[in-house]
């Protein structure tokens, strides 16, 4: 069962001051790697994202810095946001609430090889460490004495999970400095719901 540390955030408002806020710390930490620019790369995209055990799929935007290292091999620092649907974990109402929304945070630490290039092809895999921060909203109903009707409520739990993710990448160049890629993601969870992505986006160089 997941632990209840974000309950006190509400999920349309507060939640998206706390992705915000995780948002630019990640992002100072990604100016503190890649501080001296030079055979760095800038990714960004999105698409359709899922997870296993009969969820509902759902949406993924992602941005990535990568830094060439030696030869075909990079670093790469990124942030994935994935919302999709899961059937009740917490069984209160399932017939109000069959499909209860899922928001996964993602924060990466990626080793990249360039697996294949030819002419302005070329096409790389990854894989890393992921530190998830999880949201589920939820509803319960209930009633109280004296009240009639039944009360229905809306509540968010959540929980931090570390997670090895799969990358594939395509890469199209189509100028000097920008490309189009393409790539699939898997999430591998031992502890959670492992999930997968499969985005399109743009990669420029700096």
């Amino acid at each position: 069962v997941l632990p209840s540390i974000f309950e006190i955030f509400i999920y349309k408002t507060m939640y998206m001051k706390l992705c915000l806020v995780l948002l630019v710390c990640f992002l100072l930490f990604l100016s503190q790697i890649f501080a001296q620019v030079g055979n760095t790369q800038l990714q960004i995209g999105g698409g359709y994202a899922n997870a296993l055990n009969n969820n509902k799929g759902g949406y993924t935007v992602f941005l990535q810095v990568n830094k060439n290292v030696y030869n075909k091999i990079s670093i790469a620092t990124e942030f994935e946001h994935l919302e999709y649907k899961q059937p009740n974990v917490y069984v209160v109402n399932p017939t109000k609430n069959p499909n209860q929304k899922v928001a996964d945070n993602n924060f990466s630490l990626l080793f990249k090889y360039n697996l294949f290039q030819k002419n302005k092809f070329n096409i790389s895999v990854a894989t890393g460490a992921t530190y998830k921060v999880k949201l589920i909203e939820y509803y319960y109903t209930y009633t109280l004495t004296g009240f009639p009707g039944e009360i229905t409520d809306r509540n968010v739990v959540g929980g931090s999970f570390i997670e090895m993710p799969f990358i594939a990448e395509m890469f199209q160049t189509v100028s000097k400095k920008l490309a189009i890629a393409f790539r699939y993601k898997y999430n591998w969870s031992v502890k959670d719901v492992s999930t997968n992505s499969l985005s399109i986006g743009a990669a420029l160089k700096l």
